[in-house]
């Protein structure tokens, strides 16, 4: 009887062994993401790795790797045996059928940028630990560090006269959307004020009469067309931009925004977001700021020339670039000089109209 109990509990050994060889990770499914899109600089987040058991095979081991980016941080976890060790996070665990395991691992990145974090490597053993197999799994994920804020004194210094002089200047020019009718054509207005569907009309030719601004409206122009400018100084110009905005948001003066900073990965619309106010305009702009290259995607000017031709500096131009050169200054000189806008040129370390 002892010998037939052996060898059967032999065999049904051997019968398991095979079979986890067989199989491998045939019914596992592994997927890792990030709790948010987008976080602070030193704001914890949550790495959200799933194991899920699709099958009704038991799986006894199995040890799940995540390679860490560089600049994320990840402290040490004492729960569920995961460690932090050379940039990878490591777990172990073993899985039932039809059950799923989801471990949520804190981490945070002080610095800006985007932060790729590759899929899954997942090992498991056979029956009798003889073995064990590795599969790949999941496609990843990604969040986004914006740049810190500048200094609150930084920002005050130049803001308080330039809002004064955009809300002063909003009763001085006319608004292209607030049509009030229609006037004889003089000749010194442009061809586009020229409304075609009246001049028919009437048989003279006939402008459009606007209304002027209700409330005052801002471009904010991120400049990187500059060589020399280092990487510090890039960064600087980074956070000056998010604060400009924000204090825009704070002011509830809306404003548009454009650049030529080649960002890594995709957004659609970057270079160029219309006119806004709220929590998603900012959003959209504080995503892009952490996604930004230290390289230009086309020159300065071009950036302001394409401004010039959409018209879409409203009452005042906030042009911030590096300063390391003369010629991106003199470009927004020109831009609001064409447009008859205010213009304050934000350089780091020298903040002034």
């Amino acid at each position: 009887m002892t010998v037939f109990f052996i060898l059967t509990v032999a065999l049904l050994a051997v019968l398991l062994q095979w079979l986890s060889t067989r199989r491998g990770l045939q019914g596992l499914q592994g997927d890792c993401r990030l709790s948010s899109r987008m976080a602070e600089p030193g704001e914890t987040f949550e790495i959200v790795v799933t194991l899920t058991n699709c099958s009704r095979r038991f799986f006894p081991f199995l040890r799940f790797q995540l390679q860490v980016p560089q600049g994320m941080v990840v402290p040490q976890d004492k729960g569920v045996s995961s460690l932090v060790h050379d940039a990878s996070v490591n777990g172990t665990t073993w899985l039932g059928p039809r059950q799923r395991f989801e471990k949520r691992i804190p981490a945070s990145a002080d610095a800006r940028g985007r932060y790729l974090i590759q899929g899954l490597k997942i090992s498991g053993g056979d029956f009798l630990g003889v073995s064990e197999y590795t599969e790949s799994f999941g496609w990843g994920d990604e969040i986004v560090i914006p740049p810190k804020e500048a200094p609150q004194a930084e920002v005050d210094a130049f803001f308080g006269g330039f809002l004064g002089d955009v809300s002063v200047s909003r009763f001085l020019f006319e608004d292209p959307v607030l049509t009030l009718g229609y006037r004889e054509y003089t000749g010194r207005e442009p061809m586009k004020m020229i409304s075609w569907v009246q001049s028919a009309r009437t048989g003279n030719l006939m402008v459009k009469k606007y209304d002027y601004t209700l409330e005052p409206s801002v471009c904010v122009m991120l400049n990187v067309d500059d060589s020399s400018a280092v990487p510090e100084t890039l960064e600087q110009c980074f956070s000056l931009t998010r604060s400009v905005c924000r204090k825009l948001e704070d002011q509830g003066v809306k404003y548009a925004f454009r650049t030529n900073v080649r960002i890594s990965g995709g957004m659609d619309a970057w270079y160029t977001i219309s006119e806004g106010l709220g929590q998603r305009h900012f959003q959209g702009i504080l995503e892009g700021l952490g996604r930004a290259t230290y390289t230009s995607a086309f020159s300065c000017r071009r950036l302001v020339e394409q401004a010039a031709g959409s018209h879409s500096t409203g009452n005042g131009l906030i042009f911030i670039t590096p300063g390391s050169s003369q010629g991106p200054e003199q470009d927004a000189q020109w831009l609001a000089e064409a447009l008859g806008g205010t213009l304050c040129t934000i350089i780091p370390g020298r903040c002034g109209q």
